[in-house]
């Protein structure tokens, strides 16, 4: 049975890479294909749907790659957060959400990254 662990450490080595693993050897028989349409098929009560799903979730997830531009080209600028976390006791993190949550590393990164944006060009977020 595999297990999300294993599943979490297949895909970190797939996708950092060692010696012999590169995320451009990745292909649909390295297994995590199937491991997608197995668990789809779980999902969604479905193995056609499934089948059928898993190639284009596979190709999106693992070889999808942002459209690149100028900033200075764009019109606006969509930046999706990925949730927040509860401060753990004793820190002194000074801006929270009314559920007392603050931005997570990943949040302050993209925040980050939109603030450098805007920098180069004022558009809406």
């Amino acid at each position: 049975m595999t297990t999300r662990r294993t599943l979490i450490k297949g895909a970190i080595t797939a996708v950092l890479g060692s010696a012999a693993t590169s995320a451009n050897s990745l292909t649909p028989e390295s297994g995590l294909e199937a491991l997608m349409v197995r668990q789809l098929t779980r999902e969604l009560g479905s193995e056609s749907v499934a089948r059928k799903l898993g190639p284009l979730v596979f190709e999106a997830s693992m070889f999808w790659s942002y459209p690149k531009m100028p900033a200075t080209d764009a019109d606006a600028l969509i930046a999706f957060s990925f949730g927040n976390r509860i401060p753990a006791p004793g820190t002194d993190d000074k801006v929270s959400g009314p559920d007392g949550s603050v931005p997570g590393p990943v949040n302050a990164m993209l925040a980050k990254a939109v603030a450098q944006i805007r920098a180069i060009k004022d558009m809406p977020v």
